[in-house]
């Protein structure tokens, strides 16, 4: 009878415990206000005669901790610091991940996902010496919870009609579980409320409840430490084979792609040597392919990147070429292993299918129209350098830092492009999701790392 009236005052304690931590949580969700914490980030115009054209960029967002669902405001202002007019200031790129943008009718590019609106109008707009834009919006939550962030390529055209990029962000912008947050809070107030009135058995059940949480978690942080341990002890099997894969195929394919776009313009510039790199490159994808089948990476949105930007390179040079014509030149290449220039000239350049494929790409409009390529090759070449050496952090005990500034001036070259018609719709969407979703991959895999 004692042992049941024990539990049954147990029970009741912790029911009325329960009841009094919910309406303490219902009563600071109504009452309590937390203060908002605006972030914001400048991009400077350049010093000297290098930033005469330049614009300076001012971008800020009204809180840096929201919950689901929630909004947040943000503002672009871009102040025109040069000595003469600009023309043709938009958005080319906007980075929102995670968010959802709020915006009025005819004010959002639902294609580009770009806003089409400031304060002066629709964009683009024309800036006089000393004028400022401001483009704004609002911005919600999705369910998603972890860091993310706000970022934007500005373009510009200045007074003699050259193009000008240049990129912002603002991070990290944190999307909370507020359910969590808030029976967090509303405990340790029922806590201090405890011990103000002096109720043993309370402090003594609520911390009870504190240590059966105290276990969960640490009980969830030893299942995340054991999934760790496994991740690396199965990357430690495959290490082997991901060095093999990189000293025979990887290792060659980044040196190819970076020599295409080297020989193609510039100071080096060679349409012979490109066009020798060009079809190398093209012979080492088909001898990876049909010995290993693909890109085998340590992260999959590391594959799919590489994978896709392949794709296009590939299916651009059967446009080119046709597909049978491009085989053949391909084969051509394959009559010796990593072939050097020397060999190639004594060997696959005296071939029918090589010489005719080279006459080809010598043509002036295919010739120019090749630069699409080669940035595809640039990012190519950024991509899975970085995901190769990215295998080899554990050897060289310091985590890979991600060409965060070359990728955004590519990518904001190739949505000039994209818009600009010379990659058809199909194929600018398709390279546009796997760049925004490879991105967002590398921004969460360098926040795991920190």
């Amino acid at each position: 009878m004692r042992t049941r009236n024990v539990l049954f005052w147990i029970a009741a304690a912790i029911l009325i415990a329960s009841t009094l931590v919910v309406l303490i949580k219902h009563v600071q969700d109504d009452a309590g206000s937390v203060a908002k914490t605006p972030m914001s980030a400048s991009a400077l115009p350049a010093n000297g005669a290098a930033g005469a054209n330049d614009l300076r960029l001012d971008a800020w967002v009204d809180d840096s901790r929201v919950v689901p669902s929630e909004t947040i405001n943000y503002w672009l202002a871009v102040t025109n610091t040069s000595a003469s007019d600009v023309s043709g200031v938009s958005v080319l790129a906007f980075r929102r991940s995670n968010f959802i943008a709020l915006v009025t009718p005819g004010c959002w590019d639902d294609a580009h996902h770009v806003p089409l609106c400031s304060d002066k109008g629709g964009l683009p707009q024309t800036l006089k010496t000393g004028e400022v834009l401001v483009i704004e919006g609002q911005l919600r939550a999705t369910e998603r919870t972890g860091k993310s962030g706000v970022g934007a390529v500005i373009g510009w055209k200045d007074a003699k009609g050259y193009q000008h990029r240049k990129p912002i962000r603002i991070d990290p912008v944190t999307i909370e579980n507020a359910e969590k947050r808030a029976y967090l809070h509303a405990l340790s107030t029922f806590r201090g409320i405890l011990r103000d009135l002096a109720l043993p058995l309370a402090g003594a059940l609520i911390t009870f409840l504190l240590k059966k949480f105290e276990d969960a978690r640490e009980k969830t942080r030893r299942s995340d430490s054991d999934r760790r341990s496994q991740v690396q002890q199965t990357w430690t099997l495959m290490l082997p084979k991901m060095h093999d894969n990189s000293e025979r195929y990887y290792m060659p394919l980044m040196t190819y792609a970076s020599s295409v776009g080297k020989y193609y313009d510039g100071e080096h510039a060679d349409p012979e040597l490109c066009f020798f790199f060009y079809f190398a490159y093209l012979a080492q994808m088909k001898q990876m392919v049909d010995r290993v089948g693909g890109f085998y990476l340590r992260d999959r949105a590391g594959e799919d990147v590489v994978s896709t930007i392949w794709f296009l390179l590939r299916d651009r040079a059967d446009a080119r070429f046709t597909r049978e014509r491009r085989e053949l030149a391909q084969i051509a290449f394959l009559t010796r292993p990593k072939l050097t220039y020397a060999e190639y000239k004594d060997g696959p350049a005296k071939s029918p299918a090589v010489i005719a494929a080279k006459e080809k790409f010598m043509k002036k409009p295919v010739f120019d129209d090749f630069i699409v390529d080669v940035k595809l090759f640039r990012l190519f070449y950024h991509a899975l350098t970085y995901e190769v050496n990215r295998s080899y952090e554990f050897w060289y005990d310091q985590p890979e830092e991600f060409p965060d500034s070359k990728w955004h001036d590519l990518y904001a070259d190739l949505y000039g492009i994209g818009r600009g018609g010379l990659l058809p719709d199909k194929e600018f969407s398709i390279l546009l999701e796997a760049l925004d979703t490879y991105a967002t991959s590398v921004d969460r895999r360098a926040y795991n790392v920190q």
